[in-house]
């Protein structure tokens, strides 16, 4: 019975863990971006006039970056497809870190439920051995009391 339930407390704790990892997680992340984003802002704004690219989208939508930061052979083509590298690797590793959480937060979790579950079993079995023993006591003189009117009559 306590094993279904601590594995059920593991659960409920590591479901609330991973709901706070993954929230702070995408803070972060978003953080990651839109740094790069104002970094890439202040430069073009404050970098060297005559050496800047300018990214356009499929949309048309135009973002200027400046050489400063890439080395000249780097094409700007190439430029957007480092940003997104970019920001993939750092979405892996907010993906590894939280994998971790949830090993060693699952790891915690079952210990912590084991430590929270363990006085209610024991006063569980203790309330069972008192009902078993005051119940042997009772039958113990009904018995003899029995057996007594039994061989009376």
């Amino acid at each position: 019975m306590f094993e279904h339930t601590r594995i059920k407390l593991t659960f409920w704790y590591l479901t609330i863990i991973m709901l706070v990892s993954g929230f702070f997680s995408l803070i972060v992340y978003r953080g990651f971006t839109k740094e790069i984003g104002r970094g890439f802002r202040v430069q073009a704004l404050h970098g060297i006039p005559g050496k800047r690219i300018i990214l356009r989208d499929s949309d048309g939508f135009a973002r200027i970056l400046p050489f400063v930061i890439y080395p000249d052979e780097i094409p700007p083509e190439d430029v957007a497809e480092i940003i997104s590298l970019a920001k993939a690797r750092f979405a892996t590793q907010l993906m590894i870190i939280n994998g971790l959480i949830l090993v060693l937060a699952g790891t915690a979790g079952y210990f912590l439920a084991g430590k929270t579950l363990r006085p209610i079993e024991v006063m569980l079995n203790d309330q069972k051995r008192f009902v078993a023993d005051a119940s042997h006591e009772l039958r113990s003189p009904l018995t003899s009391m029995k057996s007594e009117i039994e061989v009376m009559l």
